[in-house]
């Protein structure tokens, strides 16, 4: 066996030249070859240049100092958000708008200061034909047939990144393991995993394709897609082994500095760790059709007798709360650890504990409420609402207008 390994040259795109860059151009995909769209021809140049889409100015856009300060702030206040000691938040240095310039989010032309498109993309600053926004769903069954839930989050790429892993964490069975004499919050997919795949995601997509980040809940598994198929020269066997090729090099410095990530490209190992010690299933990582996609397959519950609705599983035998999920004391000041009890096998979704939550802090809630608390539509919040009261664990007064619901002391 002959293996022959051809280094990419630095004069890309190549074309066949009688037809034209827009239509000589192809790239090979799985095993077929295709004609290459627009935006790939540009990430192609700029990829042949060692060029960055978020390091470029972005078009018609101006800086002004108030925001250049703003926005150092505010990713110095997040880097300390995100650290996990005081010594660790006593090392964070301010942001300077240096450090932006040698990270190419501010561009210095003809003594004036531009913004990068990657500054408008931290900044939550639109940038025109540029869709840099999160699109999150839970789908019924494993298909995206029916909705059950979705919200689309703009602004700031990493408040985004807050608010889709908010989201997940809303529509996954959550419980808690004992160790001993203490009780730990557990969900059923790590949280770390979770975050690292959306970061992921934001970080290496290619901004120049006309869509946008989608993370999809199914039955059986989370999705995560991220726009632009895999930098040139970068496979699947490489990503598992660690290797790395930041495609928004500007990008990934500011959420290096942020503690969004790691520098390392030590993400997809990470997270396949973390999965086997979970007992999931290794995450599936896909590249197909100009996008790349990780799928995490979730664990199915041991439940008997429930009843299956929407994102979740509610407590159901002849539609009562089980023996372990022991009695709620309306007079509890914190929400009783029975309710988030995940113990063989047992989950309670996560919209539930918010609401349980909600109730002991200010003694009921109401469908209203419930909208603006799990952002979700009136119809769905009291669908939530009515799968609780069946489980026994809330009840419902009055009726009408003014309808409200309690913790269920019975």
């Amino acid at each position: 066996i002959i293996i022959v390994d051809i280094l990419p040259g630095t004069q890309r795109p190549y074309y066949i030249k009688s037809m034209g860059i827009h239509n000589g151009t192809f790239i090979r995909s799985g095993a077929t070859t295709r004609l290459a769209e627009t935006y790939m021809i540009q990430e192609l140049i700029l990829d042949g240049t060692k060029g960055s889409f978020d390091q470029l100015p972005a078009e018609g856009q101006v800086v002004t100092e108030e925001e250049i300060e703003k926005l150092c702030e505010e990713m110095t206040t997040y880097a300390k958000r995100m650290c996990r000691s005081d010594s660790e938040r006593d090392k964070v240095r301010p942001l300077t708008r240096n450090q932006l310039l040698s990270w190419g989010l501010l561009v210095e032309k003809n003594g004036e200061l531009l913004p990068s498109n990657g500054f408008c993309l931290l900044a939550g600053k639109p940038i025109p034909f540029v869709q840099s926004k999160i699109q999150c769903a839970v789908f019924k069954g494993t298909t995206r047939a029916v909705f059950v839930d979705r919200k689309e989050y703009s602004g700031s790429i990493q408040n985004q990144i807050d608010e889709a892993y908010d989201f997940v964490l809303r529509m996954i069975r959550m419980g808690a393991k004992i160790e001993g004499l203490y009780r730990q919050d557990v969900y059923e997919i790590s949280i770390g995993t979770i975050r690292e795949i959306i970061c992921n995601a934001v970080c290496h997509r290619s901004y120049l394709e006309p869509a946008n980040v989608q993370v999809a809940l199914y039955d059986d598994r989370l999705e995560v897609t991220s726009p632009g198929m895999l930098s040139y020269g970068m496979s699947i066997e490489k990503i598992k082994e660690g290797y790395s090729k930041i495609r928004n090099r500007g990008i990934a410095s500011a959420f290096a500095y942020m503690k969004i990530i790691e520098s390392w490209g030590s993400g997809i190992p990470r997270i396949i760790q973390e999965c086997k010690e979970y007992g999931l299933e290794e995450p599936e990582l896909i590249d197909f059709d100009g996008d790349f996609r990780v799928n995490i397959y979730r664990k199915e519950p041991i439940i008997s007798n429930v009843v299956r609705e929407s994102a979740g599983e509610i407590f159901g035998s002849a539609g009562k709360v089980p023996e372990k999920c022991r009695k709620v004391h309306g007079s509890a000041k914190k929400v009783p650890e029975s309710i988030e009890l995940v113990e063989d096998g047992c989950y309670m979704v996560g919209q539930h504990k918010k609401i349980i939550e909600y109730i002991v802090a200010n003694g009921f809630i109401t469908s209203k409420q419930t909208e603006e608390l799990l952002c979700v539509k009136q119809r769905r919040a009291r669908a939530i609402l009515n799968e609780m009261v069946k489980g026994n664990l809330i009840k419902k007064q009055g009726a009408s207008r003014s309808t409200i619901y309690v913790l269920n002391e019975e």
